[in-house]
């Protein structure tokens, strides 16, 4: 039903008419606000904002702060005055999917990417020594999809490991699991891995997740440089693949099962037929691989000659980003 055009006005309609939470009248009443920004236009409480401001007449700015807004998170209940988005093809998607004017949609790159186009690396030794490990090997990091979209992700560790102890991957190479920033690991995993090298990012301020957390300057600065550093990203269906490619470096995503029969709401696999994600694979930025013979294979040829597929990653950092300067959150 939402993927019809009238369908959506209809809905609006009634969610501007007939919601009547007014949690916000009181700061619109001190503060008399000529113009409000949500940078969150998807979230319960701007939007409880925004009809608010639709109500007091106060022009509304919506930022879309992830790729995967419009095609993967449903229909925008209600419309900003005008938006901002990351790129031509989120700017695209709303204009199709959301009945967005395109004059209305202003197209400035990804600011949290800003800091990877200033970066001032860290020295590889400065870099290892934080981990532990030897600035003379190749480094292959993982990262894990998640415990909310899948319970694979503890074997998938289990076999980098056995594959790289048996020689698989080539010699003197070193793997580096980052779990996600909103995600809990449970402990007793860990203590079963006790030779496990991994990073814990973010800060938690909830039990739950994907909540209430955040990440340090300090973490956002490691995770940079470990993007220089590493030789190779392996991962499911994710927007690091974007962040690897920014700074050049060869992308493995796995498109095979590491456990049978499981519930398709935990195969991690099922992501790939995602909107916005085949448009990332259609670029050649991303390898998929199908299975551990061919994972082995990709892994010891990117590590050999890392220039392969370079234009491909050339070109997903391109339609993803849209500018290279900088100066997208300015």
């Amino acid at each position: 039903l939402f993927a019809r055009p009238m369908i959506r006005r209809i809905v609006r309609k009634l969610d501007y008419l007939l919601v009547r939470n007014r949690m916000f009248v009181p700061y619109f009443e001190k503060y008399r606000p000529d113009l409000v920004l949500l940078a969150s236009i998807f979230d319960e409480q701007e939007l409880n904002m925004l009809r608010e401001a639709k109500r007091q007449g106060v022009e509304v700015v919506g930022f879309i702060n992830s790729w995967d807004r419009p095609t993967a998170r449903c229909m925008l209940r209600l419309l900003a005055d005008r938006f901002v988005v990351f790129n031509d093809i989120v700017k695209e998607e709303l204009i199709e999917y959301d009945e967005i004017r395109e004059e209305d949609i202003y197209v400035g790159g990804i600011p949290q990417y800003d800091q990877y186009f200033k970066l001032i690396p860290w020295t590889r030794e400065r870099f290892f020594q934080k981990l532990g490990l030897d600035p003379k090997k190749k480094l292959i990091v993982y990262s894990p999809i998640g415990s909310a979209y899948s319970n694979s992700d503890w074997d998938f560790i289990d076999l980098l490991y056995r594959l790289n102890g048996k020689g698989k991957f080539g010699s003197d190479i070193e793997i580096l699991v980052r779990f996600p920033p909103n995600d809990f690991i449970p402990e007793e995993k860990l203590r079963e891995r006790p030779y496990l090298c991994y990073d814990y990012p973010g800060v938690r301020f909830s039990d739950k997740r994907g909540i209430d957390w955040d990440m340090t300057f300090e973490e956002l600065e490691y995770l940079a440089n470990t993007l220089y550093h590493m030789s190779l990203l392996i991962c499911y269906a994710s927007s690091i693949s974007v962040d690897a490619a920014v700074f050049d470096k060869p992308v493995i995503n796995i498109s095979f099962e590491v456990k049978d029969n499981i519930l398709l709401a935990k195969s991690p696999t099922q992501f790939y037929r995602m909107t916005h994600y085949r448009r990332a694979l259609n670029t050649g930025g991303i390898r998929l691989v199908q299975d551990e013979k061919e994972l082995a294979i990709w892994v010891r040829r990117y590590l050999e000659y890392p220039e392969t597929d370079r234009e491909g990653r050339k070109r997903l950092t391109e339609v993803q980003c849209k500018y290279t300067d900088g100066k997208s959150g300015e």
